[in-house]
């Protein structure tokens, strides 16, 4: 489930980014599940973890469907030190594959971000510089799940071609900012730290992470990146 990156992280010359950058961290990505209940009788095996009935390791996702997290976060000081915000009011939206769903934040804490749950897209606070969209880039990670799952990074994905399924001029709506999309493609999650450009800041930039799945339903094995630019806010 876990993607490791170490991005050269950039950020204004007095900025927290930038200072944290130094630090060239390491970034997990969760964007995978190894069970799945559906109305608690049905099990999918789509991992190697072991199953657990855990309410903090348990969640639901955009169909109801129970979720058990393959590599929870067990530490409960990592947890509170996520500084997770769930719902601040906020929107995630990408009309042209019907995905309109709430904006939370994170932090990335000692080197590892986990989207808490499966309803939400997620800006990374302390990474690039979100609270100046067009200064930086600005990070959004989400879980997608393989079938029957449905996370909302499965509205960004076409699982059947490998590929995304955002095109090049679609709108994506980040809060009160509006980008359009650049380009999209997909990284082995072992190369992933590997993409300097990916890492970089730019000015009104956005990148957008999630999981590739696989037709088979087997653990994922590539990132789906799609990059926009600022057009409005």
């Amino acid at each position: 489930m876990n993607t490791s990156l170490v991005p050269p992280l950039h950020g204004g010359p007095d900025s927290t980014s930038a200072r944290r950058a130094r630090r060239s961290p390491l970034i997990w990505i969760a964007g995978a599940v190894s069970l799945i209940v559906i109305a608690v009788v049905l099990l999918l095996a789509v991992g190697t973890g072991e199953a657990s009935s855990s309410p903090a390791e348990s969640t639901r996702d955009m169909a109801g469907n129970a979720v058990v997290l393959e590599d929870p976060i067990a530490d409960p000081q990592t947890l509170a030190r996520m500084d997770v915000v769930e719902d601040a009011g906020e929107r995630f939206t990408v009309p042209s594959v019907g995905l309109d769903v709430p904006l939370g934040g994170l932090d990335m804490v000692d080197g590892e971000i986990t989207p808490p749950g499966f309803t939400s897209a997620y800006t990374v606070r302390n990474l690039g510089l979100p609270d100046d969209p067009s200064a930086g880039t600005t990070y959004v990670v989400m879980h997608s799940m393989p079938a029957p799952g449905v996370a909302p990074g499965n509205y960004l994905i076409d699982v059947a071609d490998g590929h995304a399924a955002v095109l090049a001029g679609a709108q994506v709506v980040v809060g009160e900012q509006v980008y359009e999309v650049d380009s999209s493609y997909s990284v082995d999650k072992s190369e992933l730290s590997t993409q300097s450009v990916l890492w970089a800041d730019h000015p009104g930039r956005l990148v957008i992470i999630t999981c590739q799945q696989l037709p088979s339903g087997e653990r994922s094995v590539q990132n789906t990146v799609i990059e926009a630019h600022l057009v409005a806010s």
